[in-house]
């Protein structure tokens, strides 16, 4: 009977031991993600905080000049969807297909006249893009610069936590 009592106590211990470290690294994992979610914000580097910083050092007129390139944008993307086939609609709803096949097969049923209205919207979207940078000042341009290579550092930290993420769950 001394040997059961015993065999329980030594169990019971082990049992408190494991559930104080399983808490301990539970405890460690949160904070690891509260530093590394302060960290990011702290930066700088999120979507937003880069779009904010670019538009407090712009003037008036060229934010102006934004809302209106952002609004014929949507107008021409607007009138563009409107001369999609219900075929072409089947095909940008389809979540069977990867984002990639969709872009393929719809490129692939546009008509000519379609073809003809994304050739002519791209080029609109670049005069756009040409006009509002013809507005900005040497350093203005430099930040733009500074903006684009923080974007791009933001989605290849993106894409190293996605893989991260993969490694651990697979």
């Amino acid at each position: 009977m001394r040997i059961t009592y015993t065999n329980n106590k030594l169990f019971n211990l082990k049992s408190k031991i494991m559930k104080q470290i399983s808490r301990f690294f539970m405890l460690a994992v949160f904070a690891l993600i509260v530093s590394a979610n302060a960290s990011i914000a702290q930066d700088g580097t999120t979507k937003e905080n880069l779009r904010n910083q670019f538009k407090e050092n712009l003037t008036d007129e060229q934010v102006q000049m934004l809302e209106e390139n952002k609004e014929v944008t949507k107008a021409l993307r607007d009138a563009f969807k409107e001369t999609l086939t219900d075929e072409q609609k089947a095909i940008m709803e389809n979540e069977e297909l990867s984002m990639k096949e969709r872009r393929t097969a719809l490129k692939a049923s546009y008509t000519d006249e379609q073809l003809a209205m994304l050739a002519t919207n791209r080029e609109a979207f670049q005069a756009q893009r040409e006009a509002f940078q013809a507005t900005l000042t040497d350093e203005q341009k430099a930040r733009v610069e500074a903006r684009k290579e923080a974007g791009n550092n933001f989605k290849k930290n993106k894409a190293k936590r996605k893989a991260r993420g993969n490694q651990a769950n697979g």
